[in-house]
């Protein structure tokens, strides 16, 4: 029981990493308000397509995972669960650990920056 407890709570962490990072370029981007007077007037945050993609396979496998919980649960249940997200994202989520790391309480600041790096012209879509 205390392993599966300790699985479950690792498996928790790893889903709020995931999360956080999805806050992140190059998964999130902050566009510029094209209808202000200001030069530097941004609009709210929004997610790229890679970050929506991301969102959408991160969501499936809680639903997948949450699901099978509830009719049973068990230490493998929640042994790396997201593994297979993670390789197909390895490279991607490596950068926004970088985003992160650099502005670890400023992801407005990280999405103006990678923007200047990186421009997203992307359809918005509300994070």
């Amino acid at each position: 029981m205390e392993d599966m407890i300790k699985a479950r709570d690792a498996y928790l962490d790893k889903r709020s990493e995931l999360g956080n990072l999805l806050l992140y370029p190059p998964f999130a981007f902050l566009p510029k308000d094209e209808l202000s007077d200001k030069k530097d007037e941004y609009m709210w945050p929004a997610k790229t397509k890679l970050g929506r993609d991301l969102e959408n396979k991160f969501d499936e496998e809680i639903d997948r995972v949450e699901g099978l919980a509830r009719k049973e649960k068990s230490t493998e249940l929640y042994a790396r669960p997201f593994a297979k997200i993670e390789a197909e994202f390895q490279d991607h989520l490596d950068e926004a650990r970088l985003w992160m790391k650099r502005y670890p309480n400023d992801r407005d600041t990280a999405m103006i920056e990678a923007q200047k790096i990186h421009p997203v012209n992307e359809k918005i879509e509300i994070i």
